[in-house]
């Protein structure tokens, strides 16, 4: 990696780590009326942003975000993806983000579009469940991260479907299995 492609890089970690403290993610409450939306991208097709209407022009399939969402979460999503035209539209897939208050990552979205058959890992728990119709594998395992008091085990719940060809993919870290099911559902129930 060049010295020029280091400093974008670290400039873009600094960037998305400043705008997201700025829209709000460490706030007491839930409520994002008063918070500023911001649009930006990198080298070379990439955005960033935490405007639903703007993500939407760039994306050829429907973005879907939850109707529920757990109260430690704030409401205002980071939504990641490529510039509209950067990629066939058979190739394009976001990720959106859903912080804590305190700022670590509890609740990952990914959408694609196209259908995929997800394999779970032999050491993972899964299983099926039906929700409205739509069959949605669910995987339970594990993740492990350092803090100050060393290693720490967390548990990861990760759902996966397909519907009206776009894949959804849900992680969450550090939450209860209820809460989740919940998220998933608020997805489901929207229909596209």
């Amino acid at each position: 990696m060049t010295k020029l492609k280091l400093v974008y890089s670290v400039l873009l970690i600094l960037t998305v780590l400043s705008v997201t403290q700025f829209t709000g993610c460490g706030s007491d409450d839930n409520n994002t009326s008063d918070v500023h939306t911001y649009w930006f991208t990198d080298p070379p097709s990439r955005f960033h942003t935490n405007d639903i209407e703007r993500a939407q022009k760039e994306i050829p399939f429907p973005i879907l975000l939850p109707n529920y969402l757990p109260s430690d979460l704030v409401s205002l999503p980071l939504i990641e993806g490529p510039i509209k035209g950067t990629y066939p539209d058979d190739e394009v897939s976001i990720r959106v983000t859903y912080q804590e208050r305190r700022g670590s990552y509890l609740l990952v979205i990914k959408e694609a579009k196209g259908t995929v058959v997800v394999h779970p890992a032999p050491e993972s728990e899964f299983s099926y469940l039906d929700i409205n119709g739509t069959q949605v594998l669910e995987v339970r395992t594990e993740g492990r991260s350092f803090s100050s008091s060393g290693l720490e085990t967390h548990p990861i719940l990760e759902f996966s479907w397909n519907r009206k060809g776009i894949f959804f993919n849900v992680i969450v870290f550090n939450n209860d299995h209820e809460e989740a099911v919940r998220v998933v559902e608020s997805m489901i129930q929207q229909g596209l």
